[in-house]
């Protein structure tokens, strides 16, 4: 299936909080996919090859941190941005995030503007002002 919206793979362990940020993308037109842990993500990211990634820091079987070296370090997805959307908020927790290569960290609790902002910049680097 090809489509002109963007596709992103939510990688949420906690149902009702990815349910929140695929009714918010899905809202503003985006296609949304989802994975539950570190293993289904490295899975669905071979599989489909979406837009952008938005990670959670902390899931079962391998970390987002796990997650985002193991795609930023392949070939093959190396350039695929990663939005890391999580409770971590301290400093050690952010400067682990860009040492693996994640391009954009927003902490929870966030807000839809945030949330839409961040994507935007993410799914569309070449419109940025």
């Amino acid at each position: 299936m090809v489509s002109d919206h963007p596709h992103i793979l939510i990688v949420e362990d906690e149902a009702p909080m990815a349910d929140r940020i695929g009714l918010i993308l899905g809202g503003q037109g985006y296609q949304v996919d989802y994975a539950s842990d570190g293993n289904q993500a490295l899975s669905k990211i071979r599989l489909t090859c979406p837009d952008l990634v938005i990670l959670d820091a902390v899931l079962p079987k391998f970390s987002g941190f796990q997650v985002a070296r193991l795609i930023k370090f392949d070939p093959n997805f190396g350039k695929l941005p990663i939005l890391m959307l999580t409770v971590l908020d301290r400093p050690a927790d952010k400067e682990r995030a860009k040492l693996v290569g994640v391009d954009r960290y927003l902490t929870k609790p966030f807000s839809d503007d945030a949330l839409l902002g961040a994507v935007k910049d993410l799914v569309n680097p070449a419109k940025k002002a």
